[in-house]
This record gives structure tokens, C-alpha cells and sequence, in this order.
């Protein structure tokens, strides 16, 4: 039996963050096992989010610059950022934060 598309995602993530997925198994934890972040993978046919990522890329992008939409719900504290995986793993990667990214050990 094939596994579930979420679970693939949930392992694609992982894998490209030099890591393994989290077995749940009834317990509160997220679904990549790093030790820099909780990483938690929603896979799903729509995420409203994800148009007005969209919006912000037809605007912005083509120029080789990630875009970055920032985003704040009103007298609430906090943002929240949103970008392309790719994006975000490259600034990962270049930061030291995945296995396979790091050359100085």
C-alpha cells in the first residue's frame, strides 16, 4: 500500500532539510525532526495564503530576488513570513542549518 501524500510531503521536507520525518504516534511534536525549529508540513488542495503569495510573486518577481510576503493580523502581536520552499532552503542551507550544508566538520 502506497503511503498517503501528505506523509510523502512530510518526508520530502526532511529530506531536504538532511533530516528525518517525526513519528507522531499520538504525541504533540512537529512533523521534521530538526533541532533549530519546530517544522510542521500542511498539505492541502488549497491554502488561502498561498494567493496572496502568488499576487505577490506575478508583482515582484522574474528578477532572481526571493519574494517574501509578510504578513499581520490587526492588534494582534507577530508577523508571519512566507516564501518559496526553494528560497527558504537556500537561505537555510547558507546559514549552516542542514547536514548537507555544512563543510566545516
Amino acid at each position: 500500500m502506497s503511503d498517503k501524500a501528505w506523509k510523502v510531503f512530510e518526508r520530502s521536507v526532511a529530506a531536504a532539510l538532511g533530516t528525518t520525518r517525526r513519528l507522531q504516534l499520538g504525541r504533540s511534536t512537529s512533523d521534521v525532526d530538526v533541532a533549530w525549529a519546530h517544522v510542521d508540513c500542511k498539505y492541502r488542495k488549497r491554502h488561502a495564503v498561498i494567493g496572496l503569495f502568488r499576487e505577490a510573486e506575478k508583482k515582484y518577481g522574474g528578477d532572481g530576488l526571493p519574494v517574501v510576503l509578510v504578513l499581520k493580523e490587526a492588534r494582534r502581536p507577530g508577523a508571519v513570513v512566507v516564501m518559496d520552499f526553494r528560497d527558504w532552503l537556500d537561505l537555510v542551507k547558507r546559514a549552516g542549518l542542514t547536514e548537507e550544508a555544512r563543510t566545516d566538520e
